[in-house]
């Protein structure tokens, strides 16, 4: 997770000299917990504690209080660099020991149990530690991840998808266009882009990845449907009514695809195949509000359009 910046000598000749309970000991050295707290927690005998003490006092690495003090079982350490004293300003004891637990191996699980700090508290104390160049972090298993999925469209399929729900379109189609690299015949990648593009309102761009899609997927009723919309909203009235019936083919109970084919209708003022479409609408979903006021306002229109008819008529 992150690796110290620093010589580990010292605690290769603890290591040789006390075994792994070397190491541990000096950790826990704060000036702050008491013998008997590294003994309970290293599960180290008084007497072993004692041997590893003076030989790290021998070495000039501690210095013990005097028997008289009331603190006479804390431990303090002299070799406290200017930024261990910044971190232990900072952030206590607690700090000081996530600092010498880390060793480029113990995972931060181990570190949390040991430290007993919150995983909040943590991340705080290694964003620090980072910041002041005391550590670097190193993610291996992340890395080793990345790489499987580098090569892998559905990972950034999945990256695009996560994307465009959180409505960052740009970014969303980066992750669409990395999955079609990698696999050029992804129709699914492709009417997700093209939902990007219609949302960016880029419609030409939307037209374009639709087509693709159908040509890949031609059996899907959602594609003709979707595309269908973006000639709509081009005022592509025609090319919207094939593709809404191409997806009434290939779906008879495609409720949208007749509501939005019966707005086509009504635009180009063919209100009777609209009100046709509207009434199919109604009867697919008979509490769908808006089909119910198209039908009324088209009907109007319908009504006024003979009206206007039958008035020319006469003048003839």
């Amino acid at each position: 997770m992150a690796k110290k910046k620093e010589n580990f000598s010292m605690f290769k000749r603890l290591k040789d000299k006390f075994g792994s309970v070397g190491p541990k000991v000096y950790d826990l050295i704060d000036g702050v917990t008491t013998i008997d707290q590294i003994m309970k927690e290293t599960g180290v005998t008084e007497k072993r504690l004692m041997k590893i003490l003076k030989f790290l006092e021998e070495q000039g690495f501690i210095k013990l209080g005097p028997p008289e003090d009331k603190a006479v079982e804390k431990v303090i350490r002299e070799d406290l660099s200017s930024l261990e004293k910044l971190i232990k300003d900072k952030f206590g004891s607690a700090g000081l020991k996530v600092y010498n637990l880390i060793d480029g191996v113990k995972p931060a699980e181990e570190i949390m149990k040991e430290t007993r700090v919150t995983e909040k508290r943590l991340v705080e104390i290694l964003n620090s530690l980072e910041e002041h160049g005391l550590i670097k972090f190193d993610y291996p298993e992340k890395k080793s991840k990345e790489s499987k999925s580098s090569k892998n469209p559905d990972y950034y399929f999945n990256l695009g998808s996560e994307l465009f729900e959180k409505g960052d379109y740009k970014k969303a189609i980066e992750g669409f266009s990395k999955s079609i690299q990698l696999k050029d015949d992804y129709a699914d990648a492709y009417f997700n882009r093209a939902l990007c593009y219609s949302r960016l309102k880029n419609f030409d761009m939307s037209i374009l990845d639709y087509s693709k899609a159908a040509e890949l997927d031609p059996n899907n009723p959602s594609i003709y449907h979707n595309r269908g919309a973006i000639y709509y909203l081009k005022d592509k009235f025609q090319e919207a009514i094939k593709d809404y019936n191409r997806a009434i083919e290939l779906d008879p109970g495609y409720m949208k695809a007749y509501y939005n084919r019966g707005l086509s209708y009504a635009y180009i003022e063919e209100y009777e195949k609209a009100i046709k479409d509207f009434n199919k609408v109604i009867k697919l979903k008979p509490d769908f509000v808006d089909a119910k006021k198209q039908l009324e306002v088209t009907k109007a229109k319908m009504k006024k359009q003979l009206a206007k008819r039958r008035k020319l008529g006469k003048h003839r």
